[in-house]
């Protein structure tokens, strides 16, 4: 039926969700599962929704908004933490998801 995942999709998901921190890139995937960039990209935008770097954005700042609220760690390590090297793309990145900074979204939730 039209609703049921692919498996191959299933499993770079699956890679994802466990690996985000890492640095993940759709060529290094298709590698890994030995598939083309073009074929991957399409099956896996057609069947999750989102493009492999939406997804694999929105992991990772979902991952951080958990960081920010159950952790201590310093904005730099969260942002470390979840495959960002780069403080300044993780706030722009955090910002755009969220609408709020991770102080801002950090300061509300712990305030709620």
């Amino acid at each position: 039926s039209q609703n049921t995942t692919d498996p191959i999709i299933e499993k770079v998901k699956d890679y994802i969700d466990e690996n985000f921190s890492e640095h993940l890139t759709l060529d290094k995937i298709c590698k890994q599962f030995h598939y083309s960039v073009p074929y991957l990209s399409y099956k896996f935008k057609n069947q999750i929704g989102q493009t492999f770097s939406d997804y694999l954005q929105n992991k990772r700042i979902e991952e951080s908004c958990r960081l920010l609220v159950e952790t201590d760690l310093s904005i730099t390590e969260i942002s470390q933490a979840v495959g960002y090297n780069s403080i300044k793309f993780f706030n722009k990145i955090f910002k755009k998801t969220t609408k709020l900074t991770p102080r801002q979204f950090r300061n509300n939730e712990k305030s709620n």
